[in-house]
């Protein structure tokens, strides 16, 4: 395809739209011709690799040994892939045996040599680095700080939403929070210029790459946009904008091949306000695990009692899939909640899973899909970031009915490509 078209924007379109997880037949039947292909054809391939470095370990390996020096299409793949990425995960330090034998290539070139050591030297730098910043992160949602949020500030412009993000001692703001806001804020405020919507995103990427805000997942985004199309509220327009800016953004949104959707494994009462939602999920960033049991996560929801009632329907029920189809709020939904990661040990025990350290609810995306049914008839998938959004932006429906309920796992900084 992209030889045939020329350009590489068709190719990003192919692995945007099509390109999963992990190709790695497809990526395979390509990489068996390593040597002949074109530069422009291996990056879409590492694109296409996701998390697996392995496969791209295995097409290095067999260069090396067949050849007397380091060729052309070695040196491009190691300068275009994520070798932080494959160094962490190397845990019997084959990518470090693999450029010890690239030093003692008989016929190597002395520039390439010093280019493959410089490559050594900054990714040891950078895993260094990297490891010195990691910290625990698992709160997930929290009824009681979105209620703080929304009523504790006044949004009449954009720059009162990033005001909002960065006072106070919020540390963390997850995408889901901020959708909420940016619905509540459209239906009430006025327009803002392109301007101002230019600057939102400006400062949003800073907080996004200064490791503030989480990145919004494509699976949440394209849904809102979707049905946003058929509002017939004043904002609408703008809000789609401000969302496909958000979209638009690699440093504020992960494509769909970036995130790893999982639905719940097992549903564990605890008592009456307290589930374990239990998901097993093999994180690429993680070793050869040696544990009993099934690598995963849980996500604990527990019931505040005695705290202002604000959202309603609680997400006790978010994650069971089997409660899908037409409901209403009871009585016994009016509770606030929390959501959140739980790391603990002993919270694993007699559950069949475990947890490594390098999952992160940073990286955890919870949402919700609903089919929603419009007066003339029409079916809308969508994402429900907040209880009900849709009965301010989209009156004309007629009916709900819960689709499932999911987790979609963010991986974009383990993917093999830079």
């Amino acid at each position: 395809m992209l030889k045939r078209l020329g350009k590489e924007t068709y190719m990003d379109m192919f692995v945007n739209q099509f390109g999963q997880s992990d190709d790695t037949l497809f990526v395979s039947k390509y990489l068996a011709d390593f040597e002949n292909l074109d530069f422009e054809m291996i990056s879409p391939l590492l694109k296409l690799g996701g998390s697996n470095s392995e496969i791209f370990f295995k097409t290095l390996s067999e260069s090396i040994s067949h050849n007397l020096h380091l060729s052309k299409n070695a040196l491009y793949l190691l300068q275009n892939i994520n070798l932080k990425v494959c160094f962490q995960a190397d845990c019997d330090l084959s990518w470090s045996k693999l450029f010890d034998k690239i030093a003692d290539l008989p016929e190597i070139l002395l520039s390439d040599l010093r280019i493959t050591q410089k490559l050594v030297n900054e990714t040891w730098r950078a895993n260094d680095t990297d490891s010195s910043k990691m910290e625990s992160k698992t709160a997930l949602y929290d009824a009681v700080r979105i209620d703080s949020l929304l009523f504790s500030h006044i949004y009449h412009t954009l720059d009162d939403i990033i005001s909002a993000l960065t006072e106070g001692e919020i540390s963390f703001i997850m995408c889901k929070d901020i959708l909420i806001i940016l619905l509540w804020h459209f239906l009430k405020c006025a327009t803002p210029k392109q301007e101002e919507i230019d600057k939102f995103i400006f400062d949003m990427e800073r907080l996004c790459e200064e490791k503030k805000v989480q990145r919004f997942s494509w699976q949440i985004i394209d849904p809102i946009i979707s049905a946003l199309m058929h509002s017939t509220k004043d904002n609408a327009e703008s809000l789609i904008l401000v969302l496909t800016s958000i979209r638009q953004s690699k440093v504020l949104s992960s494509p769909n091949r970036e995130n790893i959707v999982l639905s719940c494994y097992k549903e564990t009462e605890v008592n009456s306000d307290e589930n374990k939602f239990i998901f097993t999920f093999k994180h690429p960033g993680s070793k050869k695990c040696t544990q009993l049991g099934k690598c995963g996560f849980i996500i604990q929801w527990s019931r505040h009692k005695n705290t202002i009632k604000f959202l309603g329907n609680t997400l006790k029920r978010f994650f069971d899939n089997s409660h899908a189809g037409n409901y209403e709020d009871s009585e016994d939904d009016t509770d606030d909640y929390t959501l959140k990661l739980v790391t603990e040990r002993e919270y694993y025990e007699d559950t069949g899973v475990h947890c490594h350290d390098v999952i992160s609810a940073r990286d955890i995306f919870l949402y919700k899909v609903n089919t929603l049914t419009l007066k003339d008839g029409t079916e809308l998938n969508t994402v429900a970031p907040i209880v009900s959004w849709w009965e301010n932006w989209l009156p004309d429906v007629t009916t709900e009915k819960m689709k499932g309920a999911y987790v979609a796992y963010n991986v974009s900084d383990y993917m093999v490509a830079k």
